[in-house]
């Protein structure tokens, strides 16, 4: 991995407060994206009951809201369900943590035991990947990046989710040829990040969303 990757997190085999100890220790240039990783990381830790979530205004007037850790839990535990992980995957993440869904990809790193890449939130992360990746999740217009300048990157993971807003049909028909197994999600902050799922390739490409099963 390049200049973008933060710091590979494992939470297979240390404790929370091994992994805050060693973002701490962090050399990134992205001083924000660490310091809300492990502001975020310490008040899990601390069995906060409530967690402030902002909206992304794509619907309207961007608004706070918050939600008890058990509903946290749940959500992931969903997510983990639905894409069978399990300790010792990989999960990539480089989505914003002012938002829901990439404060979702640590929570289920930390439910599921799984090591996890942390990158900086940028238009094309998987530019310098060069390792196999279980799980990620991408915007549509990260996703759209990619596809235009490191679409074979993608080969390199297993199952993508993309969400956040409508994937264009065009990226959905650039899709088809990679190995990896894509999703549209379909969820929003109120919901904590999505409730429903559309495969995007490998299968009928007019088929509907699907709610997962627990909402």
């Amino acid at each position: 991995m390049g200049e973008d990757l933060i710091m590979l997190l494992n939470f297979e085999s240390d404790s929370i407060e091994e992994v805050i100890i060693k973002l701490k220790k962090s050399s990134s240039a992205s001083k924000e994206y660490i310091s809300s990783s492990i502001q975020f990381l310490m008040d899990w830790n601390s069995a906060k009951p409530l967690f402030k979530v902002m909206s992304s205004g794509t619907t309207g007037k961007a608004k706070e809201m918050h939600f008890d850790r058990d509903s946290l839990v749940r959500s992931a535990m969903i997510t983990i369900k639905t894409f069978d992980l399990k300790a010792g995957n990989v999960l990539f993440h480089a989505l914003p943590l002012s938002f829901i869904a990439g404060k979702m990809m640590l929570v289920r790193a930390i439910i599921a035991k799984t090591k996890l890449i942390l990158v900086n939130p940028s238009a094309n992360p998987l530019e310098d990947l060069d390792i196999k990746i279980d799980f990620a999740a991408f915007t549509p217009h990260q996703l759209q990046n990619i596809l235009s300048n490191s679409p074979e990157k993608l080969n390199l993971i297993d199952t993508i989710i993309i969400g956040g807003s409508k994937l264009d049909s065009l990226s959905e028909i650039k899709l088809q040829v990679f190995d990896c197994k894509a999703y549209e999600s379909f969820g929003m902050s109120e919901t904590l990040t999505h409730f429903a799922i559309r495969k995007l390739n490998k299968s009928d490409l007019n088929s509907g969303f699907e709610v997962l099963n627990g909402f």
